[in-house]
């Protein structure tokens, strides 16, 4: 549901996506982090009070005075304090976003001097700790594969390896076909993560994200599958974020601001030599966020925009030409919802009219406007409603009643709800 992400479900899919690269990537690195976690505790108790030929490194204290409140030229909010109060923050100067600043970096050099310094003790007592967790861990494992056109993709991580293994396979065949290997994409690169691996409707090209800096700021590169040869490599600091249209030709992507907020969703065609990529939306308000999701149907390209407390969807229908975004329901302050798609009907699960706990509304696509909402499971406060998820014959609503997480189905086009039943009474 999304309570701080975007339209379509996608903070959902992130946290999905991120729990499942928690639990495939960087395996060993997450070991070792560990290891070596543990091993400064010991260190701290060990050798407390030991002189050493290290001192440890100290930062110069400067007066610098942070603002709580109004500020001129600066988006604080509604009615921010006026005045505002000021905090003294010594060590405001040590911030380098660019990471540029040759006194924070040498400063910075010498803690890892006099960190090393400080483990040599307790090296073979760190590489013992992380052989132990690393015995824990299963270092070859894959995800279960999912059907997508006609092929089945998975992901895969092998012993010793840091990174994830995308693969496939058509379905029916043991035939198993690489389609990126993120261990050779990090060979050379201090830093490497991958957002976004996504690929396009005809299953012959693969749109990819790279982090290379740790800025979270990312490259995008279109390879074709079957040859392994760039096609595009125009997108640069993007988001990380990707989706393809209704076909090979266009693919969405958004990017930053420079406060390092997701502000513009853009459309990027392949054909398009001169890059002249189509803006399809930017959030202005700097306490809003956007984000995009296409619906399953493939039909919809949902943008959303939203705050802590607030939301704002627009829908653009891929079937047509025009790329123009239609606003669904405009932002009211303090009301939440998030739309998907279901055989010509969109689902809108909001906490609208002091739902608190949310519940599900329904309108023709035609028709997306609040003033056309109408009710399929009424707000009932002990039931809290997530995430609506939409296949080919029916939708799953996902929330939690009596203390158990619990899904309904939704079928047919007179919204006839089912609750899940399961056997265990604890599930």
């Amino acid at each position: 549901m999304m309570r701080t992400g975007f339209v379509g479900g996608s903070i959902i899919r992130w946290r999905r996506s991120v729990l499942q690269k928690t639990s495939m990537d960087n395996r060993a690195m997450i070991a070792t982090g560990a290891a070596v976690g543990i091993a400064a505790v010991i260190t701290a108790r060990a050798l407390t009070g030991a002189g050493s030929q290290f001192e440890p490194p100290l930062l110069d204290k400067r007066e610098h005075q942070v603002a709580f409140g109004y500020v001129e030229d600066e988006n604080r909010g509604e009615n921010p304090m006026n005045p505002p109060i000021f905090r003294e923050d010594p060590y405001f100067w040590v911030r380098d976003d660019a990471r540029k600043n040759k006194e924070v970096i040498k400063h910075l050099e010498k803690e890892n001097a006099f960190t090393d310094f400080k483990m040599k003790p307790l090296k073979k007592y760190t590489e013992s700790l992380y052989k132990e967790l690393l015995s824990h861990v299963q270092e070859t494992d894959s995800t279960v594969p999912y059907k997508h056109g006609p092929y089945e993709y998975y992901t895969k991580t092998l012993e010793g390896s840091s990174y994830k293994i995308h693969c496939r396979r058509e379905i029916g065949s043991e035939k198993e076909e690489i389609i990126l290997d993120e261990n050779v994409l990090a060979k050379g690169k201090k830093h490497c993560d991958v957002g976004a691996v996504e690929v396009s409707p005809s299953h012959q090209l693969l749109a990819y994200a790279v982090d290379s800096t740790g800025y979270e700021t990312y490259e995008v590169l279109i390879v074709n599958i079957g040859t392994g040869k760039v096609v595009d490599q125009a997108l640069t600091e993007t988001a990380g974020r990707l989706t393809w249209g209704r076909d090979d030709k266009h693919l969405y992507y958004s990017t930053f601001d420079q406060a390092h907020r997701v502000d513009k969703v853009w459309r990027h065609s392949l054909l398009d030599t001169k890059n002249n990529d189509i803006l399809l939306f930017e959030e202005e308000d700097e306490l809003f966020s956007a984000g995009f999701q296409k619906t399953r149907s493939e039909r919809f390209m949902f943008i959303g925009s939203q705050s802590s407390e607030t939301s704002e969807g627009y829908m653009i229908d891929l079937t047509k030409e025009n790329t123009e975004a239609e606003l669904i329901a405009k932002r009211e302050k303090g009301v939440l919802y998030d739309v998907n798609e279901y055989r010509g009907k969109l689902y809108i699960i909001t906490n609208k009219e002091d739902a608190k706990n949310f519940k599900l509304m329904s309108t023709s696509v035609d028709q997306p406007g609040p003033e056309n909402w109408k009710e399929v499971m009424p707000y009932d406060k002990d039931i809290k409603l997530d995430l609506l998820s939409s296949f080919k014959d029916f939708a799953v609503l996902y929330g939690r009643q009596g203390g158990f997480t619990q899904m309904w189905i939704v079928r047919g086009d007179d919204d006839a709800l089912t609750r899940g039943e399961f056997e265990e009474k604890a599930y």
